[in-house]
């Protein structure tokens, strides 16, 4: 990383303000059964929301971010929790980025909400469609063991 770290990497935003702010836009744009349930052995956080009658689930892994979060000029010398929080608000922020700019695509109607999270849809057991497309197709299953092997 250069010498000016990415302001991304710089949040001093709370997780839980985050959070909140993800509710706050599910509520705007008419989503309910709203959950933020975490696993506490892994550090995983799941938002969870029913949108249209489609229940939509995405997995934040801020164990994903802290290597690229410990490589930055800002954070070189900081302890490990430091980073592991860091880490945490830095994935929950841009999960709230994310889900904005996904809703408004939907809104103006860039892509239709199956375009924009079929990835995300989730089935009455709970898997994920990206889960399972992977075995639908082997191409497509090799791709996502390749891609969540460099995560």
């Amino acid at each position: 990383m250069s010498s000016k770290d990415p302001a991304w990497v710089t949040t001093i935003v709370p997780v839980q303000r985050t959070l909140g702010d993800i509710r706050q836009l599910f509520i705007k744009h008419g989503c309910d059964n709203i959950s933020f349930p975490e696993n506490l052995k892994t550090g995983e956080i799941i938002i969870y929301f029913v949108y249209h009658g489609q229940p939509v689930s995405l997995n934040l892994n801020p164990k994903r971010m802290e290597n690229r979060i410990r490589a930055t000029q800002k954070f070189k010398s900081k302890l490990p929790d430091y980073i592991r929080e860091q880490a945490a608000r830095v994935t929950a922020r841009q999960a709230f980025y994310y889900l904005k700019v996904t809703f408004e695509c939907i809104e103006t109607k860039l892509f239709s909400t199956a375009e924009a999270l079929l990835a995300h849809f989730t089935t009455q057991s709970g898997e994920r469609f990206i889960d399972l497309v992977g075995t639908l197709d082997p191409k497509i299953h090799q791709l996502l063991i390749e891609e969540r092997k460099t995560l």
